[in-house]
């Protein structure tokens, strides 16, 4: 089964669980948040965002990593249902251990161009290697062969998706990006011999409605002291043993 193909069983399954989450909530009477769903790709995998004025929760189905950060304490939360594990931690901790400024840095005044994206309307900002430019915000790329070297990062960001400030600072600080004035759909990068890499994606975002309850944080769970103790669950193992199998290769990666 090619690559192409296990994506496009991926995005139907992600869709089918939502439309069920929705009915079944809808039969059982609870109550649901206002906003804005997007789906897509990144480093764990299969990612559903959900961004209300209450919170946001990011979900990886296949990992089971999920993440949320809700009013009033705006704390983050890393859980795992496979593993029962989690995590508290303030917005300020997770910046300082992703060597983030305590204050989040403005960058408003960057060209930007209006493009569609995800089926919204988003600017593309580009931020180019010069001496001029902050060095935190320009990712190294590096093979077996090259040296590491600057590129040029290509950030997708949209003011047409509503979101408070407390929780575009957890998304900014979530994704190491500043901010930019909206939510980030996107983020590539470009070197000076034309080779790409793209390091978050996304695919599809709807407005609407989702069950408040994806808002609850379990109880129960272990405390881990790392976010990776939480991540590194099962089903983030059992993605690489998929990979493995797919590529002929019979040893287990997540024994």
């Amino acid at each position: 089964m090619n690559i192409l193909r296990i994506t496009q069983i991926c995005r139907f399954l992600l869709l089918y669980l939502s439309c069920l989450l929705l009915t079944t909530a809808a039969a059982h009477g609870k109550s649901f948040e206002t906003g804005t769903t997007t789906y897509g790709v990144e480093g764990f995998g299969e990612r559903i965002l959900y961004i209300s004025e209450n919170g946001v929760r990011i979900n990886f189905p296949v990992a089971g990593l999920n993440i949320i950060c809700k009013k009033p304490k705006y704390e983050v939360v890393w859980f795992n249902p496979k593993n029962k594990t989690i995590k508290h931690e303030t917005i300020a901790a997770l910046r300082a251990r992703s060597n983030m400024t305590p204050k989040e840095i403005s960058l408003p005044r960057l060209q930007r161009t209006p493009i569609t994206f995800g089926g919204v309307s988003a600017s593309k900002i580009t931020v180019r290697s010069s001496p001029g430019t902050e060095e935190w915000l320009l990712p190294s790329y590096t093979n077996k062969t090259k040296r590491p070297q600057k590129l040029h990062t290509h950030y997708i960001v949209s003011t047409d998706i509503a979101v408070t400030p407390p929780l575009l600072l957890f998304l900014n600080t979530y994704y190491g990006v500043p901010n930019f004035g909206g939510v980030l759909l996107g983020c590539s990068h470009t070197d000076t011999a034309g080779g790409t890499a793209t390091q978050y994606s996304t695919s599809r975002v709807e407005k609407g409605k989702f069950p408040s309850d994806l808002l609850d944080v379990p109880s129960g769970y272990k405390e881990c002291r790392t976010q990776m103790e939480v991540a590194t669950g099962p089903g983030y193992r059992d993605q690489f043993d998929d990979l493995a199998r797919d590529m002929g290769i019979g040893e287990k990666f997540g024994k």
